[in-house]
Order: structure tokens, then C-alpha cells, then sequence
């Protein structure tokens, strides 16, 4: 990444520059990937491995957009197309979709840069893939999906593969109905909770939420920080599409989980109508970068259908919504051990030293120099035996 920005700024001028920085300088990105951006792009080598995740996945599309020339644009969207479905695909066709682009990009570079850029780094996105394909999205098959969770699992894991299963769901910091952080929210919230046959007597209300790995804030909770972590994805219980809001309040009565949230809408102006891209693309295109406006519409939606946190990037007047993927939706399952086929003979051995009898692995066991014993070797000693039963 840091060799193909440093393409980009050889083709504009230090203002465009400048505005580049500042709008990752101004972004207000979720708590658990505060990624501060400290270098600017012209130094973009000295980057960590997260900013340019950060950069590749989330924020780099809409901001590219908007002030790199079209051509240098459009053909990162086609990268970063690629990289975000191979990430954390949902479907076999997205992973298919990922490769046709990536062949696309790697095969375009040299005539969008030059020759130059035809280094081995490049090559080698060709076969993630077909990676994909055998080991399951990216973002899991790499120490990147163990380092985050390090903190509370470096004790607990066993093998190599599956992390440890903690609580489902915990929510934390209660406030109460007549707190005045409600005000502004306790007539919308009411009728939401009327529509949802609930009972206000038998509800609590709570700022933050612990889903797995993730926790989720609210915007009451948020206002004295920078960070945005309530901007979320979910699933429209009727019309079944993914639907993007701010969560406000978390709700529970019974057994039942809500948020509470102040929904976004879909701009008529698309991340596409700034691009030149084929029309074939367009559709996923705006599905991975869609552009929003926040509107005045509240509804509480079941916990249960939060897709992912979204990072926030502004684009013009309005702002582009990109999630944050973390399930490993396209999985492949391993055994946390090589499963062994060959059947495994055990020696029933007597030890005359002291008569004492041991049950060890054949394989273990070579002949001595005297008929009827063996040798059996634990570390760096070795004992002599008698086998009495195989």
C-alpha cells in the first residue's frame, strides 16, 4: 500500500495532498480501531500494518474519491473491492467476484503506473483467492483475527485454530427512564416500545452492550469522546435488506434485546457517480461504500440483527458508511490436531529391574541385543523390558 500511495502523490499537488491528510486526521473511527493516522500520506512507509488495513478496507475508497484524479480512483475501488469480499466473504460468488478483480487490478497496474510496479507483492494477490477458498476469509486465517482478542484468551487457548466461546451477550452501565439523557428520545422511544408490545415497567435501559469480542456504544454514552462506536448495520426485520443507524439506547425486557436507533437513508448520490467503472459493478460497488444521510426516524430492531460496526468517513454533505466485518461468515473448520490414520499398537512391558509393568507405544520399543527384550527409551534414559502383550 505505501509504494502505491506514493504513486498518487507524484500525480497531484501538495494542496490535494494536504486535504488527504486532514480528512484522515478528522476521522472519528470505533474504539476498538482508534487508529490514529500521525504521518501524513507523503510518509505513508511509516505507516503501522493497521493504518493500511484501516486505509485498504474502510476509509481509503471514499476519500480517494474525492480527490485523486477518476482514473487513479476507480482503479483503487477495484482493490479494495477485492481485498473487502476476500476479507470476510459471505458467498462463494463474492469470493469469485473478488478474483475476477484482482486479476483485473494486477493485470492494469503497469498500464495505469508503469512497469515498475510489477513487483512480487503484486503477483502473489493473485492467489488469495483460491487462499480464500481452502482456509476461509482473510481476516481469520492470520495472527490479525488472534491479536485483538489476545488480551482476554492468551491463557485460556488450546490448539491452533478455534478460540475460546465467551458469555453471548452482557450489557453494561444501566441508566434509568427519567435520566435526562432521555429527553430528547423519550416520546420516540415510548412509541417504540408500544409497537413492540413491551412493558415500560419491565424494561432496562443501557448504555453499552458486549456482543462476543465486540462492545457497542451508544451516542448518549459517546458524546464526550471522539470515537464512534454505535454506528452499526442490521438487518430490517421486515424487508430483510441491511439497514445503517446510530445507536441511541439499548432496551431489554426479559429475555428480549433491543437498540434502540436512528436510522440512516440511502443518498441518491452513489460512490459510483464518481467513478468509471463497468455498470456490472456498480451494484456491489455501492453495496460496500454506500452513501447515507442521517434522518429523524427511530426504531428499536432486535440486538440479534446487528451485522457489523461501521466506520463514518464524510463525503461532501453527507457520509459514506463502511462495515467493519468480523465473522467469518465463509468458514472452513480444521480439526485443532492432524487427524491421525494409522491404528496406533500399544506394548504391555515388564521391567524385571523392579518388576514393574508399563503400557507405552509400540513405536517406542526397539529390540535388544537379547532375545525376548526390549529397549524403551522415555527422554534420555532407557529401560529394558519384556513385552507380555501387544
Amino acid at each position: 500500500m505505501p509504494s502505491l500511495i506514493k504513486r498518487w502523490c507524484q500525480s497531484i499537488d501538495r494542496s490535494t495532498i494536504r486535504s488527504i491528510d486532514s480528512a484522515l486526521d478528522q476521522l472519528c473511527l470505533p474504539h476498538n480501531v482508534n487508529v490514529p493516522f500521525l504521518d501524513s500520506i507523503l510518509n505513508a512507509s511509516q505507516w503501522k500494518a493497521k493504518n493500511s488495513r484501516l486505509f485498504v478496507l474502510n476509509v481509503g475508497v471514499p476519500i480517494v474519491t474525492l480527490h485523486l484524479p477518476q482514473l487513479l480512483a476507480s482503479h483503487f475501488l477495484l482493490y479494495s473491492m477485492a481485498v473487502k469480499m476476500l476479507h470476510a466473504p459471505e458467498s462463494i460468488e463474492e469470493i469469485n467476484l473478488a478474483e475476477d478483480l484482482m486479476n483485473y487490478y494486477c493485470k492494469t497496474a503497469s498500464l495505469i503506473h508503469d512497469r515498475s510496479i510489477e513487483i512480487y507483492s503484486l503477483h502473489a494477490h493473485i492467489h488469495l483467492a483460491q487462499q480464500v477458498r481452502k482456509h476461509g476469509g482473510l481476516a481469520h486465517t492470520s495472527a490479525f483475527g488472534f491479536e485483538s482478542c489476545i488480551r482476554f484468551i492468551s491463557k485460556k487457548a488450546h490448539g491452533s485454530k478455534h478460540l475460546v466461546n465467551p458469555p453471548t451477550v452482557t450489557t453494561i452501565n444501566e441508566i434509568k427512564w427519567l435520566d435526562n439523557r432521555l429527553d430528547p428520545y423519550r416520546t420516540m422511544l415510548d412509541q417504540q416500545i408500544v409497537l413492540n408490545a413491551a412493558n415500560l415497567n419491565s424494561c432496562n435501559f443501557y448504555l453499552r452492550l458486549k456482543s462476543l469480542f465486540v462492545i457497542y456504544h451508544t451516542t448518549i454514552y459517546s458524546q464526550p469522546f471522539k470515537c464512534k462506536s454505535y454506528i452499526i448495520s442490521y438487518i430490517d426485520s421486515i424487508s430483510k435488506s441491511v439497514h445503517y443507524g446510530n445507536i441511541i439506547l439499548f432496551m431489554k425486557e426479559g429475555s428480549r434485546l433491543f437498540a434502540f436507533v436512528q436510522k440512516y437513508t440511502l443518498n441518491s448520490t452513489l460512490i459510483t457517480d464518481y467513478l468509471d467503472i463497468p455498470s456490472s459493478l456498480h451494484s456491489q460497488a455501492n453495496k460496500l461504500f454506500p452513501i447515507l444521510r442521517l434522518t429523524s426516524t427511530f426504531v428499536l430492531t432486535p440486538v440479534d440483527s446487528i451485522r457489523h460496526k461501521c466506520v463514518n468517513i464524510p463525503f461532501k454533505d453527507y457520509c459514506c458508511l463502511s462495515e467493519m466485518c468480523t465473522e467469518n461468515t465463509y468458514a472452513k473448520h480444521y480439526l485443532n490436531r492432524r487427524a491421525n490414520t494409522e491404528n496406533m499398537i500399544y506394548c504391555l512391558i515388564l521391567f524385571p529391574s523392579d518388576n514393574s509393568i508399563a503400557v507405552v507405544k509400540a513405536k517406542q520399543c526397539c529390540p535388544a541385543e537379547h532375545d525376548g527384550f526390549v529397549f524403551f527409551q522415555s527422554g534420555k534414559k532407557k529401560f529394558t523390558g519384556v513385552i507380555l502383550e501387544e
